[in-house]
């Protein structure tokens, strides 16, 4: 990227988040809302339509059914 098109992604919003997100008190709220998540393995909303929702839990379930007793294993 050109030196005026990284110019033009860290005007504004993205400026200020990288200036002053970064704080203690961003990250433990960070952590908080995690942790509430954490027992559903859903973080924020994702906006899916009832089929690309299914499709997620289904890949969930084989995940945690197929992969996960595994992953340390292969790791």
């Amino acid at each position: 990227l050109s030196a005026a098109d990284v110019a033009r992604r860290l005007a504004g919003a993205a400026e200020t988040l990288i200036a002053t997100g970064n704080t203690a008190a961003n990250r433990a709220r960070l952590a908080e809302l995690v942790q509430a998540q954490e027992s559903s393995g859903h973080f924020g909303e994702p906006a899916l339509d009832e089929t690309l929702e299914a499709i997620r839990d289904e890949m969930r379930k084989f995940s945690l059914a197929e992969v996960l007793p595994h992953a340390h294993e292969w790791h």
